[in-house]
């Protein structure tokens, strides 16, 4: 159904169909016209996410707006934004899958001392307190672009 006008009152939920909408059609300045409907939208999206092998030569194995890693040493890294986060307050999750049994037990943290708009520096830890290579590292953050 074809509409060139909408009615007085808007339109009414289950009226239009995805399919209806064309490719592209929805940006985030048509979602809301106010900045705090707008803000809420921005901040609930996934600034950056990286999945990559940290053994041997480090590398990316996919992402979203991460333009590369740097291996610093064992258990040691950063990843560098495409674009930069608005500012240094950010959140970033992570998660390693061990690849023996006594690497099960490790984690990311990020190395506050290096969070920065541009790149977050991470660690990836042993229970034991030890830095060590994973080949399954995943991150994500969240934050103001």
């Amino acid at each position: 159904m074809s509409k060139t006008t909408i009615p007085t009152g808007g339109i009414t939920d289950g009226t239009i169909a995805t399919g209806d909408i064309a490719d592209g059609a929805v940006t985030l300045g048509k979602v809301d016209a106010t900045s705090t409907e707008a803000n809420n939208l921005k901040q609930r999206v996934c600034k950056a996410w990286l999945h990559m092998d940290g053994t041997g030569t480090a590398h990316i194995n996919d992402d979203f707006n991460v333009a590369s890693v740097t291996d610093h040493g064992t258990g040691d890294f950063t990843a560098t934004y495409t674009t930069s986060m608005g500012s240094a307050e950010y959140a970033v999750v992570g998660s390693v899958i061990g690849s023996t049994n006594s690497d099960y037990y490790s984690f990311v943290t990020a190395d506050g001392s290096n969070l920065a708009a541009g790149s977050t520096r991470f660690l990836i830890v042993h229970h034991s307190g030890s830095a060590n290579n994973q080949e399954d590292i995943s991150l994500i953050t969240f934050g103001d672009s």
